[in-house]
């Protein structure tokens, strides 16, 4: 990203910098309302029509929408790894405390067996 800016002005990389931002709280895509745009990048009108066209060459339009692709698949790999995380976390907590759980399941399921047995005497 930062390869995309080298060279612009300090105001084109802030009002860069912003839009992305937006792009990344927003599943890689931003609107397309061009009062919408120039509040969201922070600019001023004057110095947004200034950088307006650099800018959207740097995002793929359509459908109303302004995307960035490397936000997207950026957001797609962050997903997919807390995805694997989250299935890990779930093995390792069965793992680790299956057993537990077993021993503790069968001590109340004999407990249970002796209640019923001796009709509540505990």
């Amino acid at each position: 990203m930062r390869r995309e800016v080298m060279g612009q002005s300090l105001e084109f990389q802030a009002m860069y910098t912003n839009l992305m931002m937006s792009a990344w709280e927003n599943g890689g895509q931003i609107t397309n309302d061009e009062k919408r745009l120039c509040r969201i990048s922070g600019a001023d009108t004057v110095q947004w029509l200034e950088h307006r066209q650099g800018l959207a060459n740097l995002f793929v339009p359509g459908n109303g929408m302004w995307t960035h692709n490397l936000i997207r698949s950026e957001l797609d790999k962050a997903s997919r790894i807390s995805q694997r995380r989250s299935e890990a976390s779930i093995k390792g907590n069965k793992l680790r405390w299956g057993k537990a759980r077993s021993a503790a399941k069968a001590v109340s399921d004999s407990l249970m067996e002796k209640i019923a047995k001796d009709g509540a005497a505990y």
